[in-house]
Protein backbone atom coordinates (compact mmCIF):
# COMPACT_ATOMS: atom_id res chain seq x y z
CA UNK A 1 0.00 0.00 0.00
CA UNK A 2 1.05 3.39 -1.26
CA UNK A 3 0.45 6.59 -1.38
CA UNK A 4 2.39 9.77 -3.25
CA UNK A 5 2.19 13.27 -2.36
CA UNK A 6 3.50 16.04 -4.40
CA UNK A 7 4.57 18.74 -2.13
CA UNK A 8 6.15 20.83 -4.33
CA UNK A 9 7.00 20.98 -8.46
CA UNK A 10 10.11 19.15 -7.24
CA UNK A 11 9.34 17.61 -4.09
CA UNK A 12 7.46 14.26 -3.21
CA UNK A 13 6.94 12.48 -0.31
CA UNK A 14 6.19 8.64 -0.68
CA UNK A 15 4.35 6.68 2.09
CA UNK A 16 4.67 2.56 1.91
CA UNK A 17 3.32 -0.12 4.06
CA UNK A 18 4.76 -3.08 3.77
CA UNK A 19 5.56 -2.60 0.37
CA UNK A 20 5.42 -4.79 -2.47
CA UNK A 21 7.10 -5.60 -5.94
CA UNK A 22 5.45 -3.23 -7.65
CA UNK A 23 6.01 -0.85 -4.82
CA UNK A 24 9.76 -1.31 -4.99
CA UNK A 25 9.57 -0.98 -8.68
CA UNK A 26 8.21 2.45 -8.13
CA UNK A 27 10.60 3.46 -6.21
CA UNK A 28 13.73 2.21 -7.61
CA UNK A 29 12.40 4.89 -10.52
CA UNK A 30 13.97 7.88 -8.70
CA UNK A 31 17.58 6.56 -8.01
CA UNK A 32 20.00 3.92 -7.92
CA UNK A 33 19.51 1.92 -4.58
CA UNK A 34 21.80 -0.58 -4.02
CA UNK A 35 20.03 -4.05 -4.11
CA UNK A 36 20.65 -4.24 -0.26
CA UNK A 37 18.73 -1.48 0.61
CA UNK A 38 16.08 -2.68 -1.58
CA UNK A 39 15.94 -5.72 -0.04
CA UNK A 40 16.01 -4.26 3.43
CA UNK A 41 12.91 -2.26 3.21
CA UNK A 42 10.96 -5.16 2.35
CA UNK A 43 11.22 -6.79 6.06
CA UNK A 44 11.86 -5.47 9.79
CA UNK A 45 15.58 -4.80 10.50
CA UNK A 46 17.41 -5.90 13.67
CA UNK A 47 19.07 -2.24 14.35
CA UNK A 48 18.64 1.37 13.92
CA UNK A 49 21.66 2.94 11.71
CA UNK A 50 21.76 5.54 8.65
CA UNK A 51 23.64 4.66 6.06
CA UNK A 52 24.73 7.47 3.73
CA UNK A 53 25.15 6.47 -0.45
CA UNK A 54 26.19 8.17 -3.29
CA UNK A 55 22.83 10.34 -4.12
CA UNK A 56 20.99 8.97 -1.30
CA UNK A 57 21.02 7.87 2.60
CA UNK A 58 18.96 5.17 4.24
CA UNK A 59 17.70 5.59 7.66
CA UNK A 60 16.10 2.76 10.06
CA UNK A 61 14.92 4.30 13.68
CA UNK A 62 12.07 3.22 16.00
CA UNK A 63 9.69 4.84 17.35
CA UNK A 64 7.03 3.90 20.57
CA UNK A 65 3.20 3.45 19.46
CA UNK A 66 0.55 2.45 21.75
CA UNK A 67 -0.70 -1.16 21.12
CA UNK A 68 -4.50 -0.90 22.14
CA UNK A 69 -5.57 -4.49 21.76
CA UNK A 70 -2.56 -5.65 24.69
CA UNK A 71 -2.96 -1.57 26.34
CA UNK A 72 0.57 -1.41 26.75
CA UNK A 73 3.07 0.52 24.58
CA UNK A 74 5.40 -1.14 22.06
CA UNK A 75 8.34 0.22 19.41
CA UNK A 76 7.61 0.00 15.79
CA UNK A 77 10.59 0.38 13.01
CA UNK A 78 10.09 3.06 10.33
CA UNK A 79 12.45 3.17 7.48
CA UNK A 80 13.19 6.41 5.50
CA UNK A 81 14.80 6.93 2.23
CA UNK A 82 15.73 10.31 1.20
CA UNK A 83 17.15 11.59 -2.05
CA UNK A 84 17.69 14.91 -3.58
CA UNK A 85 13.94 15.55 -4.16
CA UNK A 86 12.34 12.38 -2.69
CA UNK A 87 11.01 11.28 0.61
CA UNK A 88 10.17 7.68 0.98
CA UNK A 89 9.00 6.12 4.53
CA UNK A 90 8.18 2.79 4.91
CA UNK A 91 6.66 0.69 7.70
CA UNK A 92 4.83 -2.64 8.31
CA UNK A 93 1.91 -1.12 9.94
CA UNK A 94 -0.68 1.97 10.01
CA UNK A 95 1.17 4.15 12.16
CA UNK A 96 -1.20 7.31 13.98
CA UNK A 97 2.21 9.42 13.42
CA UNK A 98 1.71 9.40 9.98
CA UNK A 99 -1.52 10.00 9.48
CA UNK A 100 -1.10 12.71 11.55
CA UNK A 101 1.58 13.95 9.19
CA UNK A 102 -0.62 13.35 6.24
CA UNK A 103 -3.19 15.76 7.23
CA UNK A 104 -0.65 18.39 8.12
CA UNK A 105 0.67 17.72 4.19
CA UNK A 106 -2.92 18.06 3.01
CA UNK A 107 -3.77 20.91 4.82
CA UNK A 108 -0.34 22.24 3.77
CA UNK A 109 0.66 23.23 7.72
CA UNK A 110 3.91 23.25 7.35
CA UNK A 111 5.97 24.71 9.79
CA UNK A 112 9.21 25.44 7.91
CA UNK A 113 9.12 26.30 3.90
CA UNK A 114 9.27 22.64 1.76
CA UNK A 115 12.28 24.00 -0.20
CA UNK A 116 14.51 20.64 -0.04
CA UNK A 117 14.47 17.10 1.17
CA UNK A 118 16.16 17.99 4.64
CA UNK A 119 12.94 20.74 4.96
CA UNK A 120 10.72 17.42 4.60
CA UNK A 121 12.60 15.01 6.38
CA UNK A 122 13.44 17.61 9.35
CA UNK A 123 9.38 17.65 9.83
CA UNK A 124 8.98 14.32 9.82
CA UNK A 125 11.47 13.48 12.48
CA UNK A 126 9.77 16.34 14.82
CA UNK A 127 6.78 14.98 14.51
CA UNK A 128 8.09 11.60 15.44
CA UNK A 129 9.78 13.45 18.27
CA UNK A 130 6.45 15.51 19.73
CA UNK A 131 4.66 11.82 19.19
CA UNK A 132 7.15 9.98 21.48
CA UNK A 133 6.77 13.11 23.69
CA UNK A 134 3.41 12.78 23.52
CA UNK A 135 2.98 8.97 24.80
CA UNK A 136 5.04 9.88 27.47
CA UNK A 137 2.95 13.15 28.73
CA UNK A 138 0.12 9.88 29.05
CA UNK A 139 2.55 8.07 31.21
CA UNK A 140 3.06 11.16 33.01
CA UNK A 141 -0.89 11.67 33.74
CA UNK A 142 -0.76 7.92 34.97
CA UNK A 143 2.35 8.51 37.30
CA UNK A 144 0.87 11.79 39.11
CA UNK A 145 -1.95 8.88 39.94
CA UNK A 146 -0.08 7.32 41.38
CA UNK A 147 1.96 9.70 43.79
CA UNK A 148 -1.95 10.73 45.00
CA UNK A 149 -2.78 7.65 45.32
CA UNK A 150 0.00 6.17 47.37
CA UNK A 151 -0.86 6.55 50.89
CA UNK A 152 -4.41 5.89 50.11
CA UNK A 153 -4.23 2.37 51.22
CA UNK A 154 -4.10 0.86 47.60
CA UNK A 155 -0.76 -0.57 47.99
CA UNK A 156 -1.62 -4.09 46.24
CA UNK A 157 -3.44 -2.04 43.48
CA UNK A 158 -0.58 0.39 42.68
CA UNK A 159 1.66 -2.73 42.80
CA UNK A 160 0.15 -3.31 39.75
CA UNK A 161 0.02 -0.07 38.43
CA UNK A 162 3.29 0.41 38.69
CA UNK A 163 4.63 -2.14 36.93
CA UNK A 164 2.63 -1.88 34.03
CA UNK A 165 3.75 1.60 33.73
CA UNK A 166 7.22 0.61 34.19
CA UNK A 167 6.72 -1.76 31.31
CA UNK A 168 5.46 0.60 28.80
CA UNK A 169 8.61 2.84 30.14
CA UNK A 170 10.88 0.32 28.98
CA UNK A 171 9.39 0.07 25.40
CA UNK A 172 9.67 3.51 24.93
CA UNK A 173 13.25 3.78 26.57
CA UNK A 174 13.98 0.77 23.48
CA UNK A 175 12.80 3.45 21.18
CA UNK A 176 14.04 6.11 22.21
CA UNK A 177 17.98 4.71 22.03
CA UNK A 178 17.94 4.10 18.12
CA UNK A 179 16.58 8.22 17.71
CA UNK A 180 19.67 9.42 19.44
CA UNK A 181 21.56 7.04 16.78
CA UNK A 182 20.27 8.43 13.95
CA UNK A 183 20.28 12.09 15.09
CA UNK A 184 23.30 11.99 16.36
CA UNK A 185 24.64 10.37 13.09
CA UNK A 186 22.64 13.31 11.14
CA UNK A 187 24.10 16.14 13.18
CA UNK A 188 27.85 15.17 13.22
CA UNK A 189 28.63 13.02 9.87
CA UNK A 190 26.57 15.32 8.05
CA UNK A 191 25.16 13.32 4.61
CA UNK A 192 26.88 13.80 1.21
CA UNK A 193 23.62 14.39 -0.20
CA UNK A 194 23.61 18.29 1.34
CA UNK A 195 27.05 18.58 1.21
CA UNK A 196 26.51 22.10 0.23
CA UNK A 197 24.54 23.51 2.50
CA UNK A 198 26.41 22.17 5.55
CA UNK A 199 25.65 24.78 7.93
CA UNK A 200 21.94 24.87 7.40
CA UNK A 201 21.23 21.02 7.83
CA UNK A 202 22.96 21.44 10.79
CA UNK A 203 20.79 23.91 12.12
CA UNK A 204 17.55 21.90 11.68
CA UNK A 205 19.52 18.47 12.80
CA UNK A 206 20.65 20.18 15.94
CA UNK A 207 17.02 21.39 16.51
CA UNK A 208 15.98 17.56 16.27
CA UNK A 209 18.91 16.77 18.86
CA UNK A 210 17.29 19.73 21.17
CA UNK A 211 13.59 18.01 20.88
CA UNK A 212 15.28 14.38 21.46
CA UNK A 213 17.24 15.77 24.31
CA UNK A 214 13.45 17.27 26.11
CA UNK A 215 11.62 14.06 25.47
CA UNK A 216 14.97 12.04 27.18
CA UNK A 217 14.41 14.31 29.95
CA UNK A 218 10.76 13.76 30.95
CA UNK A 219 11.67 10.01 30.67
CA UNK A 220 14.16 10.56 32.89
CA UNK A 221 12.00 12.17 35.39
CA UNK A 222 9.17 9.95 35.26
CA UNK A 223 11.48 6.71 35.53
CA UNK A 224 13.08 8.37 38.82
CA UNK A 225 9.28 9.01 40.35
CA UNK A 226 8.06 6.00 39.24
CA UNK A 227 11.21 3.93 40.88
CA UNK A 228 10.38 6.48 43.96
CA UNK A 229 6.63 5.77 44.74
CA UNK A 230 7.63 1.78 43.48
CA UNK A 231 10.03 2.19 46.57
CA UNK A 232 7.42 3.47 49.19
CA UNK A 233 4.53 1.64 48.10
CA UNK A 234 7.39 -1.64 48.87
CA UNK A 235 7.82 0.25 52.31
CA UNK A 236 3.90 0.02 52.75
CA UNK A 237 2.97 -2.81 51.80
CA UNK A 238 5.42 -4.82 53.64
CA UNK A 239 4.87 -2.25 56.85
CA UNK A 240 0.98 -3.94 56.51
CA UNK A 241 2.25 -7.48 56.32
CA UNK A 242 4.37 -6.83 59.34
CA UNK A 243 1.64 -5.71 61.21
CA UNK A 244 -0.10 -8.51 60.52
CA UNK A 245 2.17 -10.84 61.29
CA UNK A 246 2.74 -8.89 64.47
CA UNK A 247 -1.10 -9.24 65.34
CA UNK A 248 -1.05 -12.93 64.59
CA UNK A 249 1.79 -13.38 66.97
CA UNK A 250 0.55 -11.63 69.56
CA UNK A 251 -2.30 -13.62 69.22
CA UNK A 252 -0.98 -17.07 69.33
CA UNK A 253 0.71 -15.94 73.23
CA UNK A 254 -3.03 -14.79 73.85
CA UNK A 255 -4.77 -17.81 73.57
CA UNK A 256 -1.66 -19.46 74.53
CA UNK A 257 -3.54 -20.40 78.54
CA UNK A 258 -6.32 -21.29 76.59
CA UNK A 259 -5.00 -24.27 74.86
CA UNK A 260 -3.06 -25.03 77.87
CA UNK A 261 -5.81 -25.20 79.63
CA UNK A 262 -7.05 -27.56 77.06
CA UNK A 263 -3.96 -29.56 77.37
CA UNK A 264 -4.86 -30.43 80.85
CA UNK A 265 -8.20 -31.27 80.43
CA UNK A 266 -7.53 -35.16 79.15
CA UNK A 267 -9.32 -37.62 80.73
CA UNK A 268 -7.05 -38.52 83.70
CA UNK A 269 -7.02 -35.25 84.33
CA UNK A 270 -10.64 -34.51 84.94
CA UNK A 271 -11.38 -38.23 86.50
CA UNK A 272 -8.83 -37.19 88.95
CA UNK A 273 -9.53 -33.42 89.98
CA UNK A 274 -12.56 -32.74 88.24
CA UNK A 275 -14.91 -35.11 88.73
CA UNK A 276 -17.60 -33.53 91.09
CA UNK A 277 -15.75 -30.17 91.42
CA UNK A 278 -17.38 -27.61 89.96
CA UNK A 279 -15.58 -24.93 91.20
CA UNK A 280 -12.00 -26.54 90.02
CA UNK A 281 -13.56 -26.13 86.42
CA UNK A 282 -15.00 -22.30 86.96
CA UNK A 283 -11.59 -21.83 88.45
CA UNK A 284 -9.52 -23.10 85.40
CA UNK A 285 -11.86 -21.16 83.51
CA UNK A 286 -11.68 -17.60 85.10
CA UNK A 287 -7.75 -18.25 85.29
CA UNK A 288 -7.31 -18.64 81.90
CA UNK A 289 -9.92 -15.45 81.01
CA UNK A 290 -7.41 -13.28 83.60
CA UNK A 291 -4.05 -14.30 82.04
CA UNK A 292 -5.56 -13.66 78.58
CA UNK A 293 -6.68 -10.03 79.53
CA UNK A 294 -3.77 -9.72 81.63
CA UNK A 295 -1.34 -10.23 78.61
CA UNK A 296 -3.78 -8.28 76.32
CA UNK A 297 -3.07 -5.24 78.63
CA UNK A 298 0.61 -5.66 78.76
CA UNK A 299 0.87 -5.91 74.67
CA UNK A 300 -1.47 -2.61 75.20
CA UNK A 301 1.29 -1.17 77.19
CA UNK A 302 3.82 -1.56 75.21
CA UNK A 303 1.68 -1.22 72.41
CA UNK A 304 2.23 -4.00 70.94
CA UNK A 305 -1.35 -4.26 69.40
Amino acid sequence: MREIFQITDKLIWGDFISPNADDLKFIKQFSHFHPITMDEITHFSSRSKVSDFDGYFYIVSYLPVYDSEKKCAKEEEIDILVTAQQVFTIHYSPLEVINEFKDIVKNRNFKVPMKKTYHLLYSILEKISDYSLRQLLHIEEKVDIIGEKLFAGKERELLEQISLIKRDLSFISLSLVPQRVVLNSLLHTHPKLWKDQKNETKMYFADLVGDYNRVTNLYKKLKESLDDFDQTNAQLLNYKINEVMKIFTVLAFVILPLVTLLSFLQINFINDWITGKPLVIIGLFLSSIIITFLLIFIFRRKKWL
